[in-house]
């Protein structure tokens, strides 16, 4: 299935499409995948702790565990078939940190195999809500299931499509690429956005665009506030333009030598 079909509400039974090998069923891909994630174990109590900043804990990650992995023999839907095992490893004290590992593994994937397809993950079972899914993304994504905080952030390229709500900072510093969410999301939405385009389709918070320097939101739910300190770019509802201001050239270009 395309993901244009999904986004246009064409998927009916999507769960039903995705046809996965039974979970007693380990193959080649799965087997380096799981090898690596539990080596999230040995770092999480030692220098991953200590990096504090979140892109520097990414670096640290794709350097020390993502990069070393034999990521041509792992399969998009080996990912898939992952992302719904993950229930068996949420009384791991890494659990919490499995969004960045998913989002460090599918960019290298993409970075090495140079797939255009879309990557399935299978999040509705899980008893939490995982923070930095599609952290630094360039790909298609196809997420069903509720997220946590951070989803997207630093997103660049590609399109995601969520089926399931999202927590805070939904877009974080989004430069480019399309964001559909078939849910509701929390306060704090896309902050410091530069580009790219962010659907709602429900409910919307507080904090709209805060810090918002570029790209277009659009609200097709209810929303309960505008960021005061949005300042530039587009904001939709409902098919009417409820924001719009635009950089000036001279300015991009006084920020750009600064």
């Amino acid at each position: 299935m395309k993901l244009d079909d999904i986004i246009n509400k064409n998927y009916a039974s999507i769960e039903q499409k995705i046809v996965l090998p039974p979970k007693n069923q380990t193959t080649q891909g799965i087997k380096i995948i799981v090898e690596a994630y539990k080596k999230l174990e040995e770092y999480k109590t030692s220098d991953f702790e200590n990096k504090i900043d979140l892109h520097q804990r990414y670096t640290y990650l794709r350097k020390k565990i993502i990069n070393k992995m034999d990521i041509k023999n792992i399969f998009p839907d080996e990912i898939t078939q992952f992302s719904s095992l993950l229930t068996e490893f949420k009384d791991r004290p890494f659990f919490l940190i499995t969004g960045l590992f998913l989002s460090a593994l599918i960019n290298y994937h993409h970075e090495k195999t140079r797939y255009e397809g879309t990557y399935t993950l299978l999040m509705n079972d899980l008893p939490v809500e995982l923070d930095f899914v599609g952290f630094y993304n360039k790909s298609n994504l196809h997420i069903i299931g509720n997220l946590g905080k951070y989803t997207c952030h630093t997103m660049s390229k590609g399109t995601v499509f969520i089926e399931g709500n999202t927590s805070l900072f939904l877009g974080t510093a989004m430069s480019g690429g399309i964001i559909s969410l078939h849910g509701e999301t929390g306060e704090i939405l896309c902050p410091n956005m530069m580009g790219g385009k962010v659907t709602i389709h429900k409910t919307a918070k507080k904090g709209i665009g805060y810090q918002m320097e570029g790209g277009t939101i659009e609200l097709l739910g209810t929303y309960q506030e505008i960021s005061p300190s949005c300042e530039y770019g587009t904001i939709i509802h409902q098919g009417k333009i409820i924001f719009h201001k635009e950089k000036h050239w001279y300015r991009k270009m006084i920020e750009w030598c600064i």
